[in-house]
């Protein structure tokens, strides 16, 4: 896809693109001294899981050490997801909420993310290609703070709250709804308790390839995010026409 106006896609890391549960549900597990699963989790937040606050601060301490991002992995499909989003000219910013329990979190962050996941674009050293530009991050705990078409997110607060406030923004300046943002809430096992039609399984029923909760669009495979993007495309062509 050539892009008319490149898209701008907003991707939070932790459990969209950074495996973060794998370590913090196994630290959680040695605290509490029994086996805790993702499908334990009701919610995103794994603080329910703790019955008192040294408990708490003890898990929340250690996920803020230093070392605590050498335990990271990106989840499978990840940097293929970013490079499809390339491939179609989507223009992505990292949108990550820092951790106050961690004092170098950003900067940790910063530097995990700029290895695991490099530009798409290159220069030229010497005649040798070389990584360049670093992705954009944003550090915010308010993550309408980020403005763009699409914010992909596995908290569903924070895409409905995002789109909400996106769309109120635009409406209030009449401008026009064409590229109406669109808050994409990433399935994972923790957003059980969000009220979707799930199959037998316990995976959201698409309708086609995405699902949609009053506009809150659904996404399980980066294909659907490129679907979505797709779709803003031909709408901004359609509305040239």
């Amino acid at each position: 896809m050539s892009a008319l106006v490149p898209a701008r896609v907003g991707l939070d890391l932790d459990g969209v693109l950074i495996d973060l549960h794998t370590p913090a549900l196994r630290l959680a597990s040695e605290i509490l001294e029994r086996e805790i699963r993702a499908e334990d989790l009701r919610e995103w937040d794994f603080s329910p899981l703790f019955p008192n606050a040294a408990m708490h601060d003890a898990f929340w301490h250690k996920i803020g050490s230093r070392n605590f991002h050498r335990e990271l992995r990106p989840y499978p499909g990840a940097a293929e997801g970013l490079a499809l989003l390339d491939e179609i000219g989507a223009e992505v910013w990292f949108v990550t909420s820092p951790l106050s329990q961690g004092p170098t979190w950003a900067h940790d962050r910063d530097g995990w993310v700029a290895e695991m996941f490099p530009s798409a674009h290159l220069k030229h050293t010497h005649g040798k290609p070389m990584r360049g530009l670093r992705r954009p991050i944003i550090h915010t705990q308010d993550k309408q703070a980020f403005s763009g078409d699409f914010l992909v997110d596995d908290k569903p607060t924070n895409v409905l709250e995002w789109q909400r406030a996106q769309r109120a923004w635009l409406r209030s300046r009449a401008v026009s709804i064409v590229r109406e943002p669109t808050g994409v809430l990433w399935w994972k096992p923790w957003n059980k308790s969000a009220e979707f039609e799930l199959d037998p399984d316990g995976t959201p029923v698409y309708p086609g390839s995405l699902a949609a909760l009053g506009g809150l669009a659904l996404a399980s495979e980066w294909l659907h995010v490129e679907t979505l993007i797709i779709d803003l495309h031909n709408r901004l062509i359609g509305a040239l026409l």
